[in-house]
């Protein structure tokens, strides 16, 4: 209607393009921002609102030639140079991009937004002293506004500097308790909260770095203090809904989502938490309705097309989890994390080419984002590319050096190489970039676990739970931890003997008053076995490691082998304490069921499976799990029929034919087997060689070669090879024949 009495206006138009963008109506979008560029072309704000519609429809040589004629249409607007510095970020330009930021900064050096953006930029370069300078200057040069501060104290907390991160804010909610934050910018299209509130937004920070310091009653107190201050608001009710889950209590946790649903019932962000909420809680049909529901009220927003997707390929329904995924691709074509999703979803397809095609799109469109690169050397990993996938994990740390993530990642690929070491470093090196983030602990548990250091991976599962104690994969890590280690419990009088050397050498090795406390604290632990306080215990020894890390890790090892004299109950609590937090967890139950199997359990072992089938239908794990069970029970048929719905819901996957080969040759059937064994090579996936008997060595290199069409005449020529395939969701390692 504005637009129909003032044709010619170009702020209106702007206004108009970026409702159209909201809406995903992006013709109308385009259109606008081209009237509003022919209205008035001698203003920066039309070629910087052209510009964006651009960048989001992946049109980036248009998008680029934008940003430039505004930036030549006022050189004094710092605001497009900002832009096109974030958006030459993005696309890989790294060295452009810092320019822009400083030309920026030089036009406004007392405009704080700037110093976030680039202060942002230096860190995801792994220059992180030069960015928390700027970031401290930036909460400085305009003290009416927190982004600076917010930004500083996440950057101080991802470092591991979390006591300077509280009080950071704390005396930012001093100095601004209720001013207008600068998070919120117009201009951004693709941002979909509502306008933050400074106090809100510092209590809600504040209470996350108490969350990660596991201060749980003072990050309770923030979270709500945010409801207090704005109880209008949905992001205080989100947060201390999650915080109740993470803790276990899941009643609390409803009531606080409810809330903000009935604040807020249009709003994505609320609805996204209630679909992922109703996901664990195996709601089906009302998580299906919550991502519609937010797709509906932010059509531009890719996250609800991704949950969607995903849910509905745990249920089985493909075709229509591929249309989720291409509908988001199209609704923000810019978008790498629609492209990432695509692909994997395509080779959980065993349509291998196409996956790999989408990873090198989600790439191209922006090349800062390590999501891409992550996903396309993983696959290249798992086809056997070994080096290719090396260079690309190498790339991929250079160009995100603070991403945990990438980190995690290469030390996945070292450990698939048995290089122990360099694993190591590298999940070393996450932890130190995510101190907060249980999942570094967990994976460096898990290295440890298959090196054998069973006291060094109990320790790390523990600190995951204590930064999560809610979390499913945590509990489920520390029950395999529990099962893992039931043979190898050692007696009380093994301990305390082992205890007795270590003091003997500390006294020889270390200072006198060292020493002395050294030998306190274990005589204090070996004390507190014997009677019983094993959680005493434990504290002593961890103190012990502080004073001398190097000689107590072997012994405070077998102080924790001691806390299996409970084992199986203990396991068997952590499983059903993680399906109890999150019913939908699969893995909860394929773990429990695998547990009533080693206590000869069958019946209970079955129904465990069975659950996990409902649960996850759409996955092959719980059809494997259900196989090898009826397997164990004699019942071959029931056993062959779950492996080839494994293969069915995950042609992609290597464990199906795998497992399937080796039931057919047990039944004497090698024909057939052999055949199973040909379609895991040719899906693509290298499985770990061993040596299988003298003079009887591995031959990848044949078995890369290797092709379906070739299983007859490799049988007739009598060219076998053993190879061990390891299936992280199992406890046994099976043995699997393919053809040299």
């Amino acid at each position: 209607q504005a637009i129909s009495r003032k044709p010619a206006s170009g702020p209106l138009h702007i206004a108009a393009s970026r409702l159209s963008l909201l809406l995903a109506q992006h013709s109308d979008a385009l259109n606008e921002a081209q009237e509003a560029s022919r209205l008035e072309p001698q203003k920066a704000d039309s070629w910087i609102a052209l510009a964006e519609v651009q960048r989001t429809l992946a049109m980036y040589e248009e998008a680029e030639q934008s940003y430039k004629k505004a930036v030549e249409t006022d050189r004094s607007v710092a605001f497009a140079h900002l832009r096109l510095g974030e958006a030459y970020a993005e696309w890989g330009r790294f060295d452009e991009a810092e320019g822009e930021f400083s030309q920026a900064l030089s036009l406004a050096p007392d405009d704080s937004r700037i110093y976030v953006a680039f202060g942002m930029f230096i860190e995801s370069r792994g220059r992180t002293d030069e960015a928390v300078e700027l970031l401290v200057h930036g909460s400085r040069v305009d003290r009416s506004k927190v982004g600076a501060t917010l930004a500083l104290s996440r950057l101080y907390s991802k470092m591991g500097r979390s006591g300077e991160a509280a009080n950071l804010l704390k005396s930012g909610l001093e100095r601004a308790p209720y001013l207008i934050s600068d998070l919120y910018d117009p201009a951004d299209v693709g941002t979909l909260t509502e306008v933050p509130r400074s106090a809100v937004d510092l209590l809600i920070a504040l209470g996350d770095i108490q969350r990660y310091q596991a201060d749980w009653a003072a990050a309770l107190d923030s979270y709500q203090s945010a409801i207090k201050v704005a109880p209008g608001r949905v992001d205080g009710y989100l947060a201390l809904g999650e915080a109740y889950e993470i803790q276990g209590g899941i009643a609390d946790a409803r009531t606080q989502f409810e809330t903000a649903r009935q604040l807020s019932p249009g709003s994505a962000q609320v609805n996204l938490a209630l679909a992922d909420w109703y996901r664990d809680r195996w709601d089906w049909a009302e998580a299906e309705r919550m991502y519609r529901t937010a797709m509906e009220a932010s059509p531009a927003d890719i996250r609800g097309y991704l949950g969607l997707a995903d849910l509905l390929r745990s249920q089985g329904r493909f075709q229509e989890a591929r249309t989720a995924l291409e509908a988001g691709v199209g609704i923000v074509p810019s978008s790498s994390t629609a492209f990432v999703a695509l692909g994997n979803w395509l080779r959980t397809r065993a349509e291998i080419p196409a996956a790999e095609t989408a990873y090198r799109w989600a790439i191209r469109l922006n090349r800062a984002d390590p999501a891409g690169f992550l996903a396309l050397g993983e696959l290249l990993q798992a086809r056997g590319l070994r080096l290719e996938a090396l260079l690309l994990l190498q790339q991929t740390v250079s160009l995100a050096p603070t991403s945990s993530a990438a980190r995690l990642s290469l030390g996945s690929w070292y450990e698939l190489e048995r290089n122990w070491e360099a694993a190591e470093s590298e999940y070393r090196a996450a932890i130190a970039l995510s101190p907060n983030d249980p999942v570094g602990y967990l994976r460096l548990g898990d290295l440890f676990q298959a090196i054998d250091r069973p006291g060094d991976s109990g320790a790390q599962y523990q600190r995951a739970l204590a930064l999560a104690p809610g979390s499913a994969m945590a509990n489920v890590a520390m029950g395999d931890w529990y099962i893992a280690n039931l043979d190898r419990k050692v007696t009380i009088q093994t301990a305390a003997q082992a205890f007795e050397d270590a003091k003997a050498t500390a006294r020889q090795t270390l200072p006198g008053s060292e020493a002395h406390d050294f030998i306190d604290h274990l005589s204090t632990g070996v004390d507190d076995l014997q009677s019983g306080n094993v959680e005493g215990a434990y504290q002593h020894f961890e103190q012990a490691i502080a004073i001398d890390p190097d000689s107590v890790l072997p012994y405070l090892a077998m102080g924790q082998w001691y806390r299996l004299v409970a084992g199986v109950p203990a396991a068997e609590q952590a499983y059903q304490l993680a399906i109890e937090t999150v019913p939908a967890d699969v893995a909860a139950y394929i773990r429990l069921g695998r547990l009533y199997q080693q206590t000869t359990r069958p019946e209970d072992a079955k129904a465990q499976f069975e659950r996990a089938v409902q649960v996850a239908p759409g996955l092959p794990e719980p059809f494997l799990a259900m196989g090898d069970e009826l397997r164990q029970q004699g019942d071959w048929a029931g056993a062959e029929q779950a492996y080839r719905s494994a293969i069915e819901v995950a042609p992609g996957d290597v464990s199906g034919y795998a497992s399937l080969g080796t039931l057919l040759w047990a039944q004497g059937n090698q024909r057939e087997a052999l055949a199973e064994f040909g379609r895991a090579v040719v899906a693509g996936i290298t499985v770990e060689a061993s040596v299988c008997g003298p003079g009887r060595l591995p031959d990848l290199d044949r078995a890369h070669s290797f092709t379906e069409g070739d299983t007859t005449a490799a049988l007739d020529a009598g060219a076998w090879r053993c190879r061990w395939e390891y299936r992280p969701w199992s406890t046994m390692a099976v043995p699997t024949t393919l053809g040299g």
